[in-house]
């Protein structure tokens, strides 16, 4: 079961999103595409792959964010799932 299958049945939902997310918001700057392979891994629960995943400060969410999710300090919110899942899904 990975992390974002594993939260769903924790907060009592069903496995699969119940409505498509609005995504209009999301972003990435950058000149390198996130390895897909390492959020991937994140969202299976490896913190230590999140550092080189994505250039931190080129997400809405920003480097301290990311950086506190990292070290240990924050969980992964379910707007941070749904943010890493549309990356995966617009650099596969």
């Amino acid at each position: 079961m990975d992390y974002v299958s594993f939260m769903r049945k924790v907060d009592g939902r069903p496995e699969k999103a119940e409505s498509k997310v609005d995504t209009s918001g999301f972003y990435y700057s950058n000149d390198y595409p996130p390895s897909v392979e390492s959020i991937q891994l994140a969202l299976s629960g490896s913190r230590s792959t999140l550092s080189h995943s994505f250039t931190w400060g080129n997400t809405p969410q920003g480097h301290v964010h990311w950086y506190s999710i990292y070290s240990g300090n924050v969980q992964l919110t379910i707007a941070d799932v749904l943010y890493l899942e549309w990356l995966i899904e617009e650099y596969s």
